[in-house]
């Protein structure tokens, strides 16, 4: 078996992903494939369109072998963290021959040289990037400009988000000392922010403000696969796509009965930030407000959003130093949907792994050790918070959800 892994958040699947995972499987020759995919909450700090086991059903059904979930501890955190939880655990595997990625510059020995820099941290690095942040300017920001600073000519590499996704996938490759073989595979024709469709391609924003606007996917279906348009048609008949402004209520109302103190101890809230956040949720009535108080030079959009999600779910700083920097912690593999193919990956990584598969929450969890129910509880939690807003019949459904075989 030769295992091609790609790292995902498929919001939706759509022309691009197609001819990504394609390129990736020819490049590869790969036998078998499998995705680490986000769950209900994204990197961006923003919900899915639609629940993670319907985008892991059309993952499969569009030539993926096997889904398995990124926990939230990962998923809707930096890139960094992000990059971290989905390599760590396809290394944990001790199957995985090869991960491929889309990024728009797809020269790996220029992406090694940035990530390599990035994990060393020469003096003379680490000195430009601090005189960059004193003057108050976001870490994204002041990072780009010490890597120009060092390596003239790769700067400009940091400016597109895929890109800094593969840097950091290489970044922890190398840091793990990996034996997984990175693949680059350059984006065709639309950017991750491109406003307009090109030629049957569109980045996965331009395709979420578009069924935005409809509800549907009817006036895009040439940008989608027809496997993706066939599910999502289905869907859109008795449910609503899921998007951010449908929690500003519950985000406000959480912040409302939460101390200072409280928010301060949530991930990533520093240097006062607490007081932004809570002068903000009494004077703003749209989720766009409530963002735009809290905005700053140093504090983004997507930064702020995915600190709203950590303290919905009360994702305290303390745990990330336990899920993210313990080398010892050890992540589990939280299935859900495969094929025959998938059935093959599992048997496989059964033999040569130890780390936790889960299909059956209500009992795998049990045989869990305590940093591992807390990661997978916030799994729990915020697919609660998901289904609040568009189903809440589902509450609980990953106690009672078993993957899907397709």
């Amino acid at each position: 078996m030769r295992l091609l892994s790609i790292i995902a958040e498929y919001n939706p699947f759509h022309n691009g992903h197609k001819h990504h995972l394609l390129e990736s499987l020819e490049k590869s020759h790969a036998t078998h494939s499998m995705a680490i995919m986000s769950g209900s909450f994204l990197q961006r700090g923003e919900p899915a369109l639609v629940d993670k086991w319907i985008r892991a059903r059309i993952a499969v059904k569009n030539g993926l072998d096997l889904v398995a979930e990124l926990p939230f501890v990962y998923s809707c955190q930096s890139a960094e963290i992000f990059a971290y939880g989905a390599i760590s655990t396809l290394h944990s595997l001790n199957v995985v021959e090869a991960v491929s990625f889309g990024c728009e510059d797809p020269n790996l020995n220029k992406i090694f040289q940035v990530a390599k820099l990035l994990v060393e941290e020469p003096q003379e690095y680490k000195e430009v990037l601090k005189e960059q942040l004193k003057s108050g300017i976001s870490y994204p920001k002041g990072r780009q400009y010490a890597v120009e600073a060092y390596l003239q000519g790769s700067g400009d590499i940091l400016s597109n988000p895929n890109n800094i996704l593969a840097i950091e996938y290489m970044k922890w490759l190398y840091s793990l000392k990996s034996s997984i073989k990175p693949i680059a595979i350059q984006r065709v024709h639309a950017g991750y922010h491109h406003e307009k469709s090109v030629n049957n391609y569109a980045g996965a924003t331009y395709i979420r403000n578009q069924i935005q606007k409809t509800n549907s996917v009817k006036n895009i279906e040439n940008l989608l696969p027809k496997e993706t348009t066939e599910q999502l048609s289905i869907y859109e008949k008795t449910m609503i796509y899921n998007f951010l402004n449908h929690y500003y209520t519950l985000i406000v109302g959480d912040l409302l009965k939460t101390s200072k103190e409280d928010i301060k101890d949530i991930f990533d809230v520093k240097e006062g930030l607490e007081n932004r956040i809570l002068k903000a949720s009494i004077g703003s009535s749209t989720i766009d407000e409530l963002l735009d108080q809290i905005i700053s030079k140093r504090y983004t959009k997507t930064r702020i959003k995915r600190i709203l999600m950590n303290q919905l779910v009360n994702h305290k700083e303390e745990y990330v130093y336990k899920v993210f920097k313990n080398s010892n912690y050890v992540p589990y593999l939280r299935v859900l949907a495969f094929n025959d193919k998938g059935k093959e990956i599992l048997r496989e990584i059964r033999e040569k792994s130890s780390i936790p598969i889960i299909t059956n929450l209500s009992k795998d969890i049990k045989s869990l050790n305590e940093i591992q129910k807390y990661a997978i509880k916030k799994d729990v939690l915020s697919t609660n918070y998901y289904y609040l807003m568009t189903n809440p019949s589902k509450l609980n459904e990953d106690y009672r959800r078993k993957p899907e075989i397709i």
